[in-house]
């Protein structure tokens, strides 16, 4: 019973951690686009691509195969969803991908061609 509530606990957590970290970045790029210091494409969803985005970081791992959303810190998982909407891309269609190096989360761009 008690591990049964250490993982509704630790799921509680990473739904507030991810609130947090979501609303913060949609807001900021909304607010950016809004100033007119960002241009979005016009069928560009910041909200789909960051829950896309969202859904395949608690599947990532780093190297030594710990979750990325432990072992990052907040700023560096914020600041990798920041660039990959600020470039207005979607992990979901495979336009980029999430790579842990050490704490560090960076999102880099896939060039295909």
């Amino acid at each position: 019973m008690e591990n049964q509530q250490k993982n509704e606990l630790q799921k509680l957590k990473i739904i507030e951690f991810e609130k947090n970290i979501s609303d913060s970045v949609t807001n900021r790029v909304n607010q950016l686009s809004k100033d007119g210091r960002l241009n979005l494409p016009a069928n560009y969803s910041v909200g789909n691509a960051i829950t896309s985005a969202w859904l395949i970081l608690q599947q990532t791992k780093d190297k030594n195969g710990r979750p990325v959303l432990e072992v990052c810190t907040k700023d560096s998982i914020a600041n990798s969803l920041l660039d990959m909407a600020v470039m207005g891309l979607n992990p979901a269609k495979k336009q980029g991908y999430f790579i842990a190096y050490g704490n560090q989360l960076s999102w880099f761009t896939s060039y295909f061609g």
